[in-house]
């Protein structure tokens, strides 16, 4: 097992079962991510920024606040006001006062925005959809298991 892993990294063995698993899972991760890389750059935008986007789709036409938007976000990324900044800079996003509060702003997608993430979402469900026909319904639910107890263990 594992002689994809062992011969990426020049390893001569792994420590035990457990951290050809990690090493696995890390490697793994990271050519999903180059993946995700390749098809944002390709619109000119980062992954986070569609995550962002596509978060912000699922609120249009109303805007969310930035701790709303942190909490969805795959990678809890600290610096969310400068993601948003940046998508506004593009014109992808705007910023909005509720009357509610006028102290808080909102972020929601323009027009631009929203005809970008639509226009991306065709390659990224392309992306969602990597797995299927590769590894079993079965394996895949065993794998979303084993994530959930790494997940939990780390809490």
């Amino acid at each position: 097992m594992g002689s994809i892993i062992k011969e990426r990294m020049k390893l001569a063995k792994f420590k035990g079962v457990e951290h050809e698993a990690l090493l696995s899972l890390l490697v793994a991760s990271s050519a999903l991510r180059a993946k995700q890389e390749k098809i944002a750059a390709q619109n000119k935008i980062t992954p986070t920024q569609f995550f962002v986007l596509r978060i912000l789709k699922e609120a249009h036409p109303n805007g969310l606040a930035r701790y709303e938007i942190l909490s969805r976000l795959i990678d809890a990324q600290p610096d969310v006001t400068r993601i948003i900044d940046r998508l506004v800079e593009a014109k992808l996003a705007e910023r909005i006062t509720t009357e509610e509060d006028k102290r808080q702003s909102l972020a929601r997608l323009t027009k631009k925005g929203l005809k970008l993430v639509t226009d991306m979402e065709g390659q990224m469900d392309e992306f969602d959809n990597l797995l299927k026909g590769k590894i079993s319904k079965k394996d895949s639910q065993v794998l979303t298991a084993i994530c959930e107890k790494i997940l939990d263990s780390l809490d």
